[in-house]
């Protein structure tokens, strides 16, 4: 996954089209930091964990269309993280890529 340094609050667009396919939680013991997950219609899952998702579950979405609100995470590591949001991008079969699988060189 990339790590993307960004304010609390700030809105956040997925860049892929295809449908929102769930809504989840970032942590197992933490109920206030969230995830939304678009799965495009090359079948790839695209992440952004630590946003509070705005559209709903089965929506049909663009690359601009805005998904959710960036999340405070300070809290997570006792305010030693910086403001970030992390996108993750999975293959169909569930294969997590790297950051280098996301950037273009």
């Amino acid at each position: 996954g990339l790590d993307i340094e960004c304010r609390p609050g700030v809105s956040m667009v997925g860049g892929v089209e295809g449908v929102v396919t769930r809504h989840g939680y970032c942590y197992v013991d933490d109920d206030s930091l969230r995830f939304v997950e678009v799965t495009g219609f090359d079948g790839r899952c695209h992440r952004l964990f630590h946003v509070d998702p705005l559209v709903p579950v089965g929506v049909v979405v663009g690359c601009a269309d805005r998904l959710g609100v960036a999340q405070d995470v300070s809290s997570r590591r006792g305010g030693e993280s910086m403001a970030h949001v992390r996108y993750q991008v999975s293959t169909p079969d569930r294969e997590t890529l790297g950051s280098r699988g996301l950037v273009d060189r």
